[in-house]
């Protein structure tokens, strides 16, 4: 079974996006987030297998020694394989780049079989809007969004280890304890 580790929003921004989520289901555009259980987020890392009593003792730590920072996400992306993703990209920071790679340090001794997209240097930080349509309904997507008021600014609150499919939280430590 598959594992996520991801950064939660705080309530107003997780609002705001469940909003778009939900005018794209009903649009007909995409209800996968909402079908599976997902919640906005920023994926830092995902493998094949996890331990979460060792890698949630790690998480936990990670989570206290962290205060909630602030994300910008100026724009509308598309990830273009065959299902496609629509996402609202995160600006790069060095806050954020720390961050993502205080995480692997720890996440690397924990992961079996890590997803390679995740890994410092080859990460693009962003929070999904639509998933596993078509390039027809991704187009769509980002017409619906265009008029999306951006910058969304979000505050990363905190750590969670997710199981999938379907969306399942092991796991929610809080940034700052």
């Amino acid at each position: 079974m598959p594992y996520a580790v991801v950064l939660y929003f705080d309530d107003a921004s997780n609002n705001l996006l469940e909003t778009v989520w939900r005018r794209q289901a009903e649009n007909g555009i995409s209800a996968f987030m909402l079908d599976e259980g997902y919640r906005p987020h920023i994926t830092l890392g995902a493998c094949e297998g996890l331990d979460i009593g060792t890698c949630g003792s790690a998480l936990k730590q990670l989570s206290a020694a962290s205060k909630p920072f602030a994300v910008e996400m100026p724009y509308l992306g598309i990830f273009p394989h065959e299902k496609g993703a629509v996402f609202l990209g995160v600006t790069v920071t060095d806050t954020l780049l720390a961050y993502h790679k205080s995480f692997h340090d720890m996440f690397e001794s924990h992961g079996k079989e890590p997803l390679n997209v995740f890994a410092p240097g080859r990460w693009v930080p962003h929070c999904s809007l639509a998933y596993h349509e078509s390039r027809e309904k991704d187009v769509s997507a980002l017409k619906l969004n265009l008029d999306m008021p951006l910058p969304v600014v979000a505050t990363c609150v905190s750590l969670a280890v997710i199981e999938f499919p379907p969306w399942n939280e092991r796991l929610v430590c809080p940034l700052g304890g």
